[in-house]
């Protein structure tokens, strides 16, 4: 399982439908959005958003803009 945290100015411009719940996975928390994903979820998310990880970011792949972050939950 894995803990992701969206920034808000960001929620609209991602996908959710390989998400079970799709967007609604996701609850808000002051400044971004959080939700907890199991390892092929999180898998598909960061593939239909061509997102990438630096350390417990989550980056846009073309610009690099950190769009939140990730934890890997026991």
């Amino acid at each position: 399982m894995f803990q992701v945290q969206i920034n808000k100015e960001y929620i609209n411009s991602l996908y959710f439908d390989k998400l079970n719940m799709g967007k609604n996975q996701f609850i808000t928390q002051s400044d971004q959005y959080v939700g907890l994903l199991s390892n092929d979820e999180f898998e598909s998310f960061m593939r239909e958003n061509n997102l990438i990880t630096y350390k417990e970011q989550l980056k846009l792949y073309e610009s690099g803009e950190v769009v939140g972050n990730f934890y890997k939950k026991d």
